[in-house]
């Protein structure tokens, strides 16, 4: 395994369009690299402008089984144990993304990425929106992610 390296980069250092390169949202001006292998999964900052809002929080993740045949035949089992990690209740799956906190909403936002198991994972300041407790939180459920995969 891998040793875990933590990087801390000043604000206006170029980690947003750097995201947005590996995603192929925008495209690099020098340099390349090979990414056809590799499943990235951005989980954005401003999780309300993630989800749609005409469906239900269950709806939305189940999309993503639709796209992406790659994943893990026990998504309900990873989506369970996800929300145990996150603290959300399960009734919060039959509502719609605006009746949810910014908290609640941006965990979700963070468990429709991990239940994907993806390679890579590309955060841009997706803890802006949480308190000092959830922020916390957040780094311990990407801290054990990281550690059980």
């Amino acid at each position: 395994m891998p040793t875990r390296q933590s990087y801390c980069f000043a604000s206006g250092s170029g980690k947003t369009t750097l995201a947005h390169i590996l995603l192929r949202l925008i495209l690099s001006t020098k340099g390349q690299y090979n990414a056809h292998n590799l499943t990235m999964l951005p989980i954005f900052q401003h999780a309300i402008e993630s989800f749609n809002t005409r469906i239900t929080l269950a709806q939305s993740l189940a999309e993503p089984k639709k796209y992406y045949k790659s994943i893990n035949s026990n998504i309900d089992l990873t989506l369970q144990h996800l929300m145990t990690q996150l603290n959300l209740d399960p009734e919060l799956l039959q509502a719609k993304p605006y009746q949810l906190s910014g908290g609640q909403l941006q965990r979700f936002n963070i468990l429709r990425t991990l239940m994907l198991q993806p390679e890579i994972l590309i955060c841009d300041e997706i803890t802006s929106n949480l308190d000092v407790l959830l922020e916390q939180q957040m780094s311990n459920v990407l801290l054990n992610y990281y550690e059980e995969t």
